[in-house]
């Protein structure tokens, strides 16, 4: 049985992908000022420093309302109205976020989970 192989992603698509994800940041108060997003040898995004960084040295800083949480999904309200909590809690937001094309997660996730144009079936 033949297995179908994948095509790999375009540097010019991790390009864009890239400066999608680095333009999401910076709107949302994430400092990456020591980072740099490109693609990877294998057509990924990748994240690379732009210097010699110290051991102790701060690379990024993530202001709370960037990390997706139960709490500040758009379901949450629905998730602590039905006492739905933890893993759960967080699994269905990501799921509920990640669909939506709305979603202000919208360009992290299309960095992370890039869709198949032809499936809709998100890539590994």
């Amino acid at each position: 049985r033949r297995r179908r192989s994948r095509a790999m992603p375009s540097a010019t698509s991790a390009d864009a992908r890239a400066r999608k994800l680095a333009s999401w940041l910076t709107a949302n108060g994430v400092r990456t000022s020591n980072l740099r997003f490109a693609p990877s040898p294998d057509g990924q995004v990748a994240v690379y420093a732009t210097r010699r960084l110290e051991a102790d040295e701060t690379v990024g800083w993530i202001p709370k309302q960037c990390i997706l949480s139960p709490i500040n999904s758009r379901v949450g309200e629905l998730l602590r109205e039905h006492e739905i909590s933890h893993g759960l809690a967080l699994t269905a937001a990501v799921l509920f976020e990640r669909a939506s094309a709305t979603s202000r997660w919208r360009d992290y996730f299309d960095y992370f989970m890039p869709k198949d144009k032809a499936s809709g079936a998100s890539l590994p």
